[in-house]
């Protein structure tokens, strides 16, 4: 509070500032970060293995949308609820117009993001089974695009949880179920088909 950011200087003061906080910060927000982070898995973990060992996709088509679009709706509040927190922190000098800025994309991020859920959802157009089993068994003969998809996805959600990222890994979870339960739905759909094709053959 005490730097005069005009006598020094926009930028100046910004470095000085980000000097003296990295040098007088203890570990206490990256340990409460941390804590969040292992809290979002154990509540994940005890959603989806609650009842054993093998998770299945939603059991209607509407579900599944409702879990694409909640996963975009995630993203956009995590990227805004991390602006947030770190303007309570102080992590943002004082005299900076910090917070007006990005929160200016905040609509164009929900657009994208809602979008690309609908976008997935044309998956569901065609052979597609809801409620089906998710198991990494289904990788032969699946979907690779969602194969792809989820891989990516997962590896983000890694990153995310190494760095105590903990708000985009809620979103990425969600996104890891959206794309699992696509990849599922296709998968079953075309497996209960083979054998009407090969009765037909036969």
């Amino acid at each position: 509070m005490a730097l005069d950011w005009q006598e020094l200087g926009s930028r100046n003061a910004s470095n000085r500032f980000y000097e003296l906080r990295d040098e007088y910060l203890s570990n206490k927000y990256k340990f409460q970060d941390y804590g969040f982070t292992l809290l979002i898995f154990g509540c994940a973990t005890l959603i989806l293995f609650g009842n054993g060992l093998s998770v299945n996709a939603p059991t209607s088509n509407v579900k599944v949308a409702l879990v694409g679009f909640g996963a975009a709706l995630l993203t956009v509040s995590g990227y805004v609820g991390d602006l947030f927190l770190e303007f309570f922190r102080g992590s943002y000098p004082w005299w900076a117009d910090s917070m007006g800025i990005p929160l200016m994309g905040v609509p164009v991020f929900a657009f994208i993001f809602i979008g690309w859920a609908a976008l997935n959802l044309l998956a569901m157009n065609g052979k597609f089974k809801a409620g089906a089993p998710i198991s990494i068994r289904q990788i032969k003969g699946s979907n690779y695009f969602y194969v792809f998809l989820f891989v990516v996805t997962a590896l983000i959600v890694a990153l995310c949880a190494a760095e105590a990222y903990f708000w985009m890994v809620l979103p990425g979870l969600v996104w890891l179920y959206f794309y699992a339960s696509l990849w599922a739905g296709r998968y079953a759909a075309n497996k209960s088909m083979q054998p009407t094709a090969n009765a037909s053959a036969d």
